[in-house]
């Protein structure tokens, strides 16, 4: 779904399309955080099908990497090239939406996730954003409480979010956005 609206953010710019902070990559220990690039869609692809029963395709994440008030970053060890996990998400309406969010089933548990997660809600208060939110498979429970980990709480359920499966989603927000420190 492309949304043609734009977003208009708190901060004076001269532009009303949020553009990514500066391309600077955050290290921590030896994982690197950096914008995504349609040449790593196949490796997003690859890590989705290995993460939901109901995986975007190709032409999903490209056309996400073109919209506008999309963000996309991913995860990688500084001496690979080769990406470890990823998060789409929107900065628009004062609001950052969590898209879509996977890490390599062989690389969880070392906070990627975390990290990635973290850094996108900073995009988005340097974007003007004041509130988090997302919706999670009901049945995702090791993804839950990474998300309350990070103050996300539940409010409420989407009735057969996932068409697919037709399992319900949870609404998750982080109540305490202007708090969050990455």
């Amino acid at each position: 779904m492309r949304f043609l609206l734009r977003f208009q953010p708190k901060k004076s710019c001269s532009s009303a399309t949020p553009e990514l902070p500066a391309a600077k990559p955050e290290r921590v220990g030896r994982v690197v955080l950096r914008e995504m690039r349609l040449e790593e869609v196949e490796d997003a692809v690859v890590i989705e099908a290995k993460s939901f029963p109901d995986p975007w395709g190709y032409t999903l994440f490209r056309t996400e990497l073109e919209n506008p008030f999309s963000k996309g970053l991913v995860a990688h060890f500084a001496d690979e090239t080769r990406i470890l996990g990823y998060n789409l998400f929107w900065v628009m309406f004062e609001e950052v939406h969590i898209l879509n969010f996977a890490i390599d089933p062989t690389f969880r548990r070392l906070g990627i996730g975390e990290l990635l997660l973290k850094k996108s809600i900073a995009i988005g208060k340097e974007l003007g954003a004041e509130k988090a939110t997302l919706e999670v498979r009901i049945s995702n429970v090791e993804a839950i409480r990474l998300y309350e980990k990070l103050g996300f709480r539940i409010a409420g359920e989407r009735p057969r979010y996932y068409a697919r499966t037709n399992e319900n989603a949870y609404i998750m927000l982080l109540p305490d956005f202007n708090r969050f420190e990455p």
